[in-house]
């Protein structure tokens, strides 16, 4: 009679497991994606009740009012959102612009094309730049496709959102700027369209000593505010101080639970979910980034260390030290933890993979149980760490 379980048999599924893990993580985002395109004949999801575009929108449409001389408009929120009825569809929700007006300098082009594919060409081409920063950057064929065939993917393309952009220059700073640190600097300056992703970059380049890269970061941000107040005026600037800076704090501020905080994954939200009062939930995240620097400091003052195991944590603690994030940004997080996967020679260990899959559960999670997302970043952080004591598994997991 024939064996029906052998060892064999079972060292054969341990080696699958992966793959299995990867295949059915995925498989809830393209649900998401294919039942949020199935629009009506005003093109709204009757899933959510929006575009399917989603936060692309608020770019696409800072573009067109940009564009057409009507900036003023983009920053009163209840003109803004009347403005959007009037062009998409009476029953599209309330929006507001949350961004620095650096961020038009991209939505302006973008609002050459009708909405939808200009949604597509911005969120397959901002995967393609994240593709080339990593492969820049040194990381293997197959530790790029863990980051751009993942749940963190379908997450922001499902969203609309900006993810993969971040996460390339984040992510590629991080790993070109030993050897090319005017490039890692140029990509610092371009960061500041969302520049609480840049909390800790200051702490890494003077930690590291590269007057190079942080030269060329702030003389390319500074460019950036010159071009966008002499394209768009310079009110633009007053506006975002005087009406975008503060309604972004509201939303951070909002009592639990209300509005986008299902999406965010921050260390403030979830202090803020206990019960605490926002002044005591600044104290918890101020201690975060102080703890998150002196990591980030001690990571960049090592000698030799590891380039791809640096980036995976120092993304992990700018995730943590950040009071503003959310579940897309996350992008740049898995990035990390498929160079963590790829040091290990890709002998995945159960950890890496709910890291490697959180960023499609976050939602779920929050929105039903509690905001969880805080320890799965520390969880990425403490993965990356390790790799910093196991540099003989490098060689293998990183070929090109």
């Amino acid at each position: 009679m024939p064996r029906i379980f052998s060892w064999h048999h079972a060292a054969a599924v341990l080696r699958a497991w992966p793959a299995a893990v990867a295949v059915l993580g995925l498989i809830p985002g393209v649900l998401l994606i294919v039942a949020v395109w199935q629009v009506d004949s005003g093109g709204v999801s009757p899933v959510t009740g929006k575009w399917p575009t989603w936060d692309f929108t608020n770019l696409w449409a800072g573009g067109v009012l940009a564009a057409s001389g009507k900036l003023p408009t983009l920053f009163d929120p209840g003109e803004y959102s009347r403005w959007l009825r009037t062009i998409l569809d009476p029953r599209v929700d309330d929006h507001e612009w949350s961004y620095p007006p650096t961020m038009l300098l991209l939505g302006v082009p973008l609002a050459r094309l009708p909405l939808v594919p200009a949604y597509v060409v911005w969120t397959f081409g901002t995967l393609g730049l994240l593709w080339l920063a990593l492969r820049a950057g040194g990381m293997s064929w197959a530790a790029c496709a863990a980051a751009i065939v993942s749940p963190a993917t379908l997450n922001n393309a499902a969203l609309g959102q900006n993810g993969a952009l971040t996460a390339a220059l984040l992510v590629g700073a991080l790993l070109l700027i030993d050897k090319r640190p005017a490039v890692a600097g140029i990509l610092m300056g371009l960061l500041t369209v969302k520049p609480h992703l840049g909390v800790l970059l200051p702490v890494c380049v003077v930690a590291s000593r590269n007057w190079r890269a942080l030269g060329a970061a702030a003389l390319t941000a500074l460019a950036m505010v010159i071009v966008t107040g002499l394209a768009l005026g310079w009110d633009a600037w007053r506006l975002f101080f005087s009406i975008t800076a503060p309604t972004m704090r509201a939303i951070l501020e909002a009592p639990w639970p209300s509005g986008y905080q299902v999406n965010a994954v921050t260390v403030f939200l979830s202090v803020r979910a206990l019960g605490a009062p926002v002044a005591a939930a600044y104290a918890v995240q101020g201690a975060v980034v102080l703890a998150c620097a002196a990591l980030a400091w001690r990571a960049w003052r090592l000698p030799n260390a590891d380039p791809h195991a640096r980036m995976a944590l120092t993304v992990a603690l700018t995730l943590a030290a950040s009071p503003y994030g959310y579940s897309y940004d996350m992008l740049a997080l898995t990035a990390g933890i498929a160079a963590v996967m790829a040091l290990g020679s890709w002998r995945i260990t159960a950890l890496e993979a709910l890291v490697w899959l959180w960023p499609g559960l976050a939602h779920f999670v929050t929105q039903n149980y509690f905001p969880l997302s805080p320890l799965a970043i520390a969880a990425a952080a403490w993965l990356a760490w390790r790799r910093f004591q196991a540099p003989a598994l490098a060689p293998a997991g990183l070929a090109r």
